[in-house]
């Protein structure tokens, strides 16, 4: 079989033309053909075609496209060289079926004999090479890849016409290379070393007022096409032309004389072995040269000198005057940066310029490389820049050259196009593990996936840990993955030999300067997943201004990571801050604890305030430092949600780590409890208020604060009451009771007695029910606590709703909100405002339900009870249902639902959808529906 991409892509057999029916056919066994016995994955096909505007029906379209192909070879009774492997497809073939391939090898020895002097094998290869083409390359493929590489080949195809025309003047051939060259100069007026060699063919045939016409007029279209004028070559040409310099003149002699040409930099380090993934950043870096600068950038250890080699590899042959690698070693832990003449001169050296030629200045070393590069067509691999200033220097002017920078630093300054590496997608990572593992990844994929997550998904860590699985073909991967599992060694267990985690962070980290390096040790002290500026300005006894300068520059040395306006610490980038502030005074870790203690559980404080205003929360004195407990400033009720929400898992993750610290720190889990509460049990955030009511629960009892273990357990009862643990809640809330007698704290009991008859209720016992609500009344009237009295006559309320004494319920309500409003609770105001709805439903009366159902509604709204917002949407649609408003209650069911839904609370939703004729949303999942509404609806009639 032979493959034919240098004009219309064909595939023949024996000279026989096999049919490839459509163009996207064609463009996807080209692309196949170009990378040729590699896999190429689906996604990189999707992105080869369609270019990142690819239709839903993609995969598919590729899929039935490599089926069709297949379809065609088999009908011509060949075998098949597409095979699908692991998502993707590879296409074998040897490297002499491929034109192109071809071409590329003939080219690429043409300029070896070319380099040896040898002219006449050099124009017989080239002649073989360009009787390969049969007109425009990938002629007819549309596919979005084809015009980079269609513009790749013919740039190939021109620098192998331009080395032939050197051969053809080299051997004296000058009056048959005037033709081909003046139609090459009139196709390519620009191209300044066709016009060279064109004025030296002239000047050589005794053609001289030629060849001036032609430096002339190419002096005129360069500065009117370009602004510019024509380069050192050309210059030098012009003025040996002008004053007939000898230098130009073929003999034996000067032939015979001439040094030999330097050999062509082939710089590129190895390729990475067993390189993997990345093909949305491969098919960026293909469509953004040529002329384009590409800054590969990322964190330590994301693979970006990898993923700059691999590319640089497969795309050496469109640069035929050789590839430059220069280590910059901005982040070398063992040497300093390169300065400008030091990187400047090994450049110029890999270009063939004697040492004794180099310039002594930096700026006159720019001058003259980017004189080299003017008619040359090189790639230039920068690996490791420090900063921009680093790179600028060495960037050509010329759009012959391809540039590409690897950094840990964004670059911004450059004129680049930038490419954001981070972790490798999961299923790129597990098939870079399994070249290392091999069968032990079927055997063990739990283990195999526990790695990948320690590991972070980033290709240096896998591959360390990959080694040390060669080095002990019988370790099992359960025994790594535990080994990683344990943070104080999985730093050491990713390090073997020069490849180590550690040491990659640590060269970041040198970089810092002072202030942001201790910044960077004090974040080791905090485990929290993400942070904003403010909690960063507290951690660093800094202002929130100084604070932000701080994380820009860790982000930009790629220490931290951004999303949006909060940062956080990779997991193995938190293990090297903790050691390195291991290395410090222990004391101020724990000063920057207190801080960001102080300054969260203030401003979570003022939310409560906001959400419940005039709460009483306990506790102000331990907020000792004012500045702190102020920093963070909401000014409403929306801001303090968004506030809650945005902050709730690092609330809960301050608690978790601050619960085994000494005192004072360990006291702050209690007072979160406190002031989170309220927020919590509203949005339906029931594991995590668990959470903090069991860790403040061990804290109390470890200090001995009988009060704070008393509010723990009756809010641990609470909760499980509410799950449908009723006697469970019975037995926690039972001792609750007993802690806060003991405490001798009459609010505490009150409260206690308040949930306990609620789980009375829910059990059927009405006795002990009544006389926990009675006991409670009385208790929140002699303390004079309006509010609280408030509450617990909302939640007899409730009780009588179920013993069905309508008058009583409605009387305990209409008090319980009356106090509400007076006393501007109106985030009570809402939960009660809902139960009125269910007790007027029960009674019947429907129109006055819906007007109850919809205040509390719109109250639940505003102050974020999910919980409760659910339940008005409920009552709403019965009521609406019950009075034949059968759209209206259609639409509150679906809202019901939804809400159910995104409190996880499927129980719920399918309790409103059996009752409103609406499908179920699955297997019951969540905690009950509560007692009081159930009957309530009973009684209504639904």
């Amino acid at each position: 079989m032979r493959y034919r991409l240098l004009g219309p892509v064909e595939l023949t057999v024996g000279g026989e033309l096999v049919s490839l029916a459509q163009p996207r056919h064609r463009g996807i066994l080209a692309y196949l053909l170009l990378h040729a016995n590699q896999l190429v994955s689906q996604d990189q096909l999707v992105e080869a075609v369609w270019g990142g505007m690819e239709p839903a029906s993609a995969t598919a379209q590729i899929h039935v496209a490599v089926s069709r192909l297949r379809g065609s070879l088999r009908r011509h009774g060949l075998p098949d060289p597409i095979a699908t492997r692991s998502g993707g497809y590879a296409l074998t073939a040897h490297e002499d079926d491929i034109d192109a391939e071809l071409f590329a090898a003939e080219l690429a020895a043409a300029r070896d004999t070319g380099q040896r002097r040898q002219h006449h094998d050099t124009i017989r290869r080239l002649d073989s090479a360009l009787g390969l083409w049969r007109g425009e390359a990938l002629a007819g493929v549309t596919a979005a890849y084809a015009p980079a590489v269609r513009h790749r080949l013919h740039e190939q195809r021109l620098a192998a016409q331009e080395l032939r025309l050197d051969a053809e003047l080299a051997v004296g051939r000058h009056a048959a290379a005037v033709p081909v060259l003046t139609q090459l100069v009139k196709e390519h007026p620009l191209r300044e070393a066709l016009v060279c060699q064109l004025m030296l063919a002239l000047y050589r045939s005794g053609r001289l007022s030629d060849a001036t016409n032609v430096a002339r007029h190419t002096r005129q279209l360069l500065a009117e096409e370009l602004g510019l004028g024509p380069g050192p070559q050309f210059l030098k040409l012009e003025h040996a032309i002008l004053n007939a310099d000898p230098v130009l003149d073929l003999t034996d002699a000067t032939v015979g004389l001439a040094r030999p040409p330097a050999p062509l930099p082939a710089q590129l380090p190895p390729g990475v072995p067993h390189f993997t993934g990345r093909c949305h950043e491969l098919a960026t870096l293909d469509a953004a040269w040529p002329g384009t600068v590409c800054v590969i950038t990322g964190p330590a250890g994301a693979g970006k000198t990898a993923l700059a080699t691999h590319w640089a590899h497969q795309v050496r042959h469109s640069f035929p005057d050789g590839q430059l690698y220069l280590d910059l070693r901005g982040f070398d832990p063992l040497c300093e940066p390169l300065t400008g003449l030091e990187s400047l001169s090994r450049l110029l050296r890999g270009l063939g310029l004697e040492a004794a030629r180099l310039p002594g200045a930096a700026d006159e070393a720019t001058a003259l490389l980017r004189s080299m590069l003017a008619q040359r067509r090189v790639l230039l691999l920068l690996d490791n820049a420090r900063d921009a200033a680093q790179v600028r220097p060495l960037l050509p002017a010329s759009e012959n050259c391809a540039v590409l920078v690897t950094s840990r630093q964004p670059l911004v300054t450059l004129d680049a196009h930038r490419i954001e590496i981070g972790g490798l997608p999961q299923h790129e990572a597990a098939e870079l593990l399994s070249h290392y593992a091999g069968s032990r990844m079927r055997h063990e994929p739990e283990a195999a996936q526990q790695m990948l997550r320690y590991c972070q998904l980033l290709p240096l860590a896998i591959r360390v840990a990959g080694a040390r699985l060669l080095a002990e073909p019988e370790l099992a991967l359960q025994t790594l993955a535990a080994g990683l599992a344990d943070e104080r060694s999985r730093l050491d267990i990713l390090e073997l030999d020069d490849l180590a985690v550690r040491a990659s962070l640590g060269a970041s980290y040198r970089t810092l300067d002072q202030p942001t390096a201790r910044a960077f040790r004090l974040l080791g002290v905090l485990q929290l997943p993400d942070l904003e500026v403010r909690t960063a300005a507290a951690l660093w006894d800094l202002s929130p201004t100084a604070a932000l300068q701080i994380l820009h520059r860790l982000h930009a040395a790629r220490l931290l990571e951004r999303s949006g306006e909060r940062y956080r610490l990779h997991d193995l980038v938190r293990l090297f801050a903790m050691e390195r502030h291991a290395e410090g005074d222990p004391a101020e870790g724990e000063a920057a604890l207190v801080r960001v203690a102080t300054c969260l559980l203030g401003a979570a404080r003022r939310a409560t305030n906001l959400l419940r205003p005039g709460q009483s929360l306990g506790g102000e004195q331990e907020l000792s430092e004012g500045r702190y407990a102020n920093l963070i400033g909401l000014s409403d009720l929306d801001a303090a949600r968004a506030w809650f929400d945005a902050e709730r898992v690092n609330l809960i993750a301050l608690a978790g780590q601050l619960a085994e610290s000494g005192e004072p720190l360990c006291r702050y889990p209690m007072r979160l409890q406190l002031v989170m509460t309220m927020f919590l049990a509203g949005a339906g955030h029931f594991a995590d208020w668990q959470h903090l009511c069991e860790l403040s629960a061990a804290v109390a009892r470890r200090v001995g604060d009988t009060l704070a273990e008393a509010v723990a357990a009756m809010n641990l009862g609470a909760i499980a009451s509410r799950q449908g643990r009723q006697a469970q809640a019975v037995a926690t809330l039972t001792r609750a009771l007993a802690l806060s007698r003991k405490a001798k704290r009459h609010s505490t009991e009150a409260a206690v007695l308040s949930y306990l008859a609620s789980a009375h209720s829910e059990l059927g016992d009405h006795d002990s029910a009544a006389s926990c609500h009675e006991e409670a009344i009385r208790l929140r009237r002699q303390v004079g606590d309006d509010r609280s009295t408030a509450h617990t006559l909302a939640n007899a309320a409730l009780h009588y709703l179920v013993q069905r004494r309508y008058a009583d319920a409605r009387r305990h309500l209409d008090e319980a909100l009356r106090i509400k409003y007076e006393k501007g609770d109106l985030g009570g105001a809402a939960a009660s405002e809902v139960q009125m709805a269910g007790v007027l439903a029960a009674q019947g009366l429907l129109t006055d339900a819906v007007h109850a159902a919809q205040a509390g509604l719109d109250l639940c709204r505003r102050y974020g009870d999910r919980h409760n917002e659910w339940i008005a949407l409920l009552l709403r649609a019965v009521a609406h249902r019950r009075l034949g408003r059968w759209r209206q209650s259609d639409d509150d069911a679906a809202e019901c639902i939804a809400v159910c839904v995104h409190l996880g609370q499927l129980t719920a939703a399918n309790f409103a959808a059996a009752l409103t004729d609406q499908p179920l949303v699955g297997a019951d999942e969540g905690d009950p529906v509560p007692a009081w509404l159930v009957s309530a609806l009973e009684q209504a009639g639904a």
